[in-house]
């Protein structure tokens, strides 16, 4: 259900802005396809993200984490033994 409105709910705001842009400016179909695209766009970007956070890869996010070998600067190799030093 939250997908779903994540899709339609861009979709009419889109459309709504678009008829009113359309009614405002006298250029009837215009923005009103204008709108239809960028609302479907966006639903579907909205939608791949809750996705990819669902299935656990949220790369596309810019969730990521530093592993346990990264410091807090997401740098790894901090330590001789990781950069492969055999002093």
């Amino acid at each position: 259900m939250h997908s779903a409105l994540s899709f339609v709910g861009p979709v009419i705001v889109c459309l709504i802005a678009g008829i009113w842009l359309d009614r405002k400016f006298g250029t009837s179909p215009l923005f009103l396809f204008i709108g239809l695209f960028l609302g479907f766009g966006t639903g579907l970007v909205s939608v791949y993200r809750q996705m990819m956070e669902l299935s656990g890869s949220g790369e596309s996010s810019g969730n990521t984490k530093p592993t346990s070998s990264e410091g807090a600067s997401g740098e790894s190799g901090d330590l001789p033994s990781e950069r492969g030093d055999t002093r």
